[in-house]
């Protein structure tokens, strides 16, 4: 597509996205001129047709807007287009995605870091000798017993040489395949200032300071 929309353009196609994708024409905000309106048109990116906005009788019908396939496509390959920085508008839609930020991080499940920051998924594939390491220390730091209780902070100071971003991404990856469980300290006069510092957090945000393997 040759076709660049403008900043005021981009702005408005992510408005007319955080409406679910269609809108009435007078409901949207920035608006844009009709010449305006025809471009994101006849590049195919917006259908336009005309709509009753109510069942009401005598309700004439008013122009609606809709993301055409190739509208939601240029949109997923184009979250970086500048936007009109002039528009009072931009924050609305700001204050609009983020209220779908919202409600993909509670449908998933992702923690607000984990989208911000996620986690390096090398990190544990770089180093395929920590997730055995992890048993040894499991091992040692509950004197040579299974399916027992393990405080994390005892597990790190015997791997006190892994880096810390390698182990937790180790326990992690363990914990979803199954060779682990980790657990929070239910009761929070267990909890120890070093028990809170040797934490693990998943996605959902919750710290666990107890690690239980198997044999």
């Amino acid at each position: 597509m040759n076709f660049i929309p403008s900043p005021i353009q981009v702005l408005f196609l992510w408005r007319l996205l955080a409406s679910d994708g269609s809108e009435f024409w007078k409901r949207m905000k920035p608006p844009i001129t009709a010449q305006q309106r025809k471009a994101l048109e006849a590049a195919g990116l917006i259908a336009v047709e005309k709509r009753k906005e109510s069942d009401r009788k005598g309700a004439t019908p008013a122009m609606y807007l809709s993301l055409t396939e190739a509208g939601w496509d240029w949109a997923a390959n184009h979250l970086d287009a500048e936007i009109s920085k002039k528009s009072p508008a931009a924050s609305f839609v700001l204050q609009d995605m983020l209220g779908k930020l919202k409600d993909h991080l509670a449908t998933t499940g992702i923690s607000l870091a984990d989208f911000i920051c996620p986690p390096s998924r090398n990190q544990d594939v770089a180093s395929p000798d920590t997730p055995q390491r992890v048993r040894e220390g499991y091992s040692q730091a509950s004197g040579g017993r299974w399916n027992v209780r393990v405080r994390l902070v005892d597990l790190r100071a015997v791997l006190a040489d892994v880096p810390r971003d390698r182990l937790d991404a180790a326990l992690l990856a363990l914990e979803r395949d199954g060779g682990l469980v980790l657990y929070p300290l239910d009761d929070p006069r267990e909890i120890r200032p070093e028990d809170e510092a040797a934490a693990v957090v998943n996605t959902l945000g919750i710290r666990r300071h107890i690690v239980c393997i198997e044999r």
